[in-house]
């Protein structure tokens, strides 16, 4: 795969240090997502010293299974799949009538972004001094940092009433496997929050589970009560677990497992209109769900 590529890396390879934040987008232009993330996850990074002294380095097979579930080129492959799915959509769909945007131009908030495996990404995109990411644990960011992973972090709250990011509003925001793990009101306050600071024309893209995942979970936790689980989301198209091994916030177990349906985002979710969707091959139980803000709270 490498070489396919060489002379385009040898380019990149050769200015990348001195490329400011503006031109790193630019040059990395010049190869497909794919391979950057192959890159950084180390194939080939001894051929290409400066651009590997630029690149986050990767975190270890255990963090990252810890986090996710998943590791490796297994891992590399579906994050890649739903970066390229987010891109594709926000440069695509038009923002109004005739007029679509570039991802280049855009303000991009990672919300929960763990360890940093997608963040890492979005470097042949944007400007890094354009990339937030946040999470509620101290131990993702740290990760992150320890990585090299190039974004602008802040911590938020478990229950996440404001972002710690000043007044700055986002043209992109995406939470990938985020509300599949929050409580209600979690969830709730998270939406809230990330509306009010989205740009009016701005895209929000998430992933949700529908009931088949208590089928999936039920060969992973013991004694789940899949019927239970089943009969709230055929009734309000919203189930969800807490994993009670977490600590209470406010009176609740905010983080678990939930599952989601369209019609429940569409009649529950009223700041928030629904304007696409994709699905990937690579993890079939998970939809991507694309919303725009309706209005503005004040």
């Amino acid at each position: 795969m490498l070489s396919f590529y060489k002379n385009e890396l040898s380019v990149i390879n050769s200015q990348i240090l001195s490329a400011s934040p503006s031109e790193v987008p630019v040059l990395l232009q010049r190869i497909p997502l794919g391979l950057l993330g192959s890159i950084e996850s180390g194939n080939g990074r001894d051929l290409y010293p400066e651009l590997s002294k630029y690149l986050p380095t990767m975190a270890s097979d255990a963090i990252q299974m810890s986090w996710t579930g998943q590791s490796g080129n297994e891992l590399l492959k579906q994050s890649v799949d739903f970066m390229n799915s987010v891109v594709h959509f926000y440069e695509t769909t038009p923002r109004n009538e005739s007029t679509t945007a570039r991802i280049y131009d855009a303000n991009v908030l990672d919300f929960g972004c763990g360890w940093g495996r997608l963040a890492r990404l979005l470097l042949k995109h944007v400007p890094e001094n354009q990339i937030y990411a946040v999470d509620p644990w101290s131990e993702s960011l740290r990760h992150c940092k320890e990585h090299n992973v190039r974004a602008n972090f802040g911590l938020s709250e478990y229950l996440c009433r404001e972002l710690p990011f000043g007044s700055i509003k986002f043209d992109l925001v995406y939470a990938y496997s985020v509300f599949t793990h929050l409580s209600r009101k979690a969830g709730q306050l998270a939406l809230r929050t990330i509306h009010s600071r989205m740009n009016p024309n701005g895209v929000f893209a998430i992933t949700v589970w529908d009931d088949s995942c208590w089928d999936i979970l039920a060969n992973i936790h013991e004694n789940l009560p899949i019927n239970k689980l089943k009969n709230d989301y055929q009734k309000e198209g919203f189930a969800f677990l807490p994993h009670n091994n977490r600590e209470a916030i406010e009176g609740e177990v905010t983080y678990g497992d939930a599952s989601i349906s369209l019609d429940h985002i569409e009649k529950q979710w009223s700041d928030w209109d629904i304007v696409g969707t994709d699905v990937s091959l690579l993890v079939p139980s998970q939809l991507v769900v694309f919303l725009r803000p309706k209005y503005r709270y004040t």
